[in-house]
């Protein structure tokens, strides 16, 4: 089975950009708090497009702990 990490690690040898953040998955993507999202999705799309790797700070008590974005 391929975890993320094993993606990630594939992704960089190659060139490709991983960003990684904090994310609130049960709130609005204009939060506030998910202001970092944004300036990450941003800053991939300015420099090419990559990966952005989310880390969901509810996880504790929802599904789910990491959530990835391939921009391009």
């Amino acid at each position: 089975m391929l975890s993320s990490k094993f993606i990630t690690d594939q992704l960089r040898q190659y060139g490709e950009q991983v960003l990684e953040c904090p994310v609130y998955i049960s709130r609005n993507i204009h939060d506030k708090q998910n202001q970092l999202v944004l300036h990450s999705a941003c800053a991939l799309l300015n420099s090419g497009g990559g990966l952005l790797r989310m880390h969901n700070l509810e996880h504790a008590g929802k599904v789910g702990d990491h959530s990835g974005w391939l921009c391009h």
